[in-house]
């Protein structure tokens, strides 16, 4: 298991990992013993410039408002510990669902796009019945989310099939192996 985390871990994004980053910030903020979707659909929003914030915004949904709906008390937490808190059953769920929907996509890497998607695909998570709450439509962006991921995996395959034409190295020319054209012999012998 530590295994198949470390190479979750290992696949994401840079706004990702930020995000998991913010979702463990908002985890302490809320004074919760563990991180679950709830958190991590705040630190899929606070990565505003993302995929998944703005697949997000499309949808009118902002940080203030997910915050509202979560019915806590936040406390400051200015020295809070490195270490990261535990996930919840439902974030590990979360991790794995995104994992596995990059694979199947032929995609290499996990962005808050998939983590949304992974979150929208438990219809009883907390996340899910906050985004309810906010009159998001969830097949709607499901669709829309597996759509855009579509379009990465065809970008990701001709991007595959460039660096495959790449040559590893420059082709050198020589007398020896160059293959010269007989029209262009006789061309180059009635010059004079």
């Amino acid at each position: 298991m530590q295994d198949e985390f470390t190479e979750i871990m290992n696949k994401l994004t840079e706004n990702a990992r930020f995000a998991l980053q913010k979702s463990d910030y908002y985890a302490k903020r809320y004074n919760n013993g563990y991180m679950s979707t709830e958190h991590l659909l705040l630190g899929i929003l606070s990565q505003d410039t993302s995929t998944g914030a703005r697949f997000l915004a499309d949808e009118d949904v902002n940080l203030d408002q997910v915050e509202k709906l979560m019915n806590h008390t936040a406390i400051e937490v200015p020295g809070a510990d490195m270490a990261m808190m535990s996930l919840s059953e439902a974030a590990v769920l979360t991790l794995r669902l995104a994992s596995n929907f990059v694979k199947e996509q032929g995609i290499k890497l996990i962005g808050t796009e998939h983590l949304l998607y992974a979150l929208i695909r438990q219809p009883n998570s907390r996340a899910s019945l906050i985004l309810q709450g906010l009159d998001v439509d969830l097949t709607e962006l499901s669709k829309t989310i597996e759509e855009f991921a579509e379009k990465q995996a065809e970008e990701a395959k001709i991007d595959q099939k460039k660096n495959d034409f790449k040559r590893k190295r420059p082709l050198k020319w020589s007398p020896n192996t160059a293959w010269i054209s007989p029209n262009w012999l006789a061309m180059v012998a009635s010059i004079p």
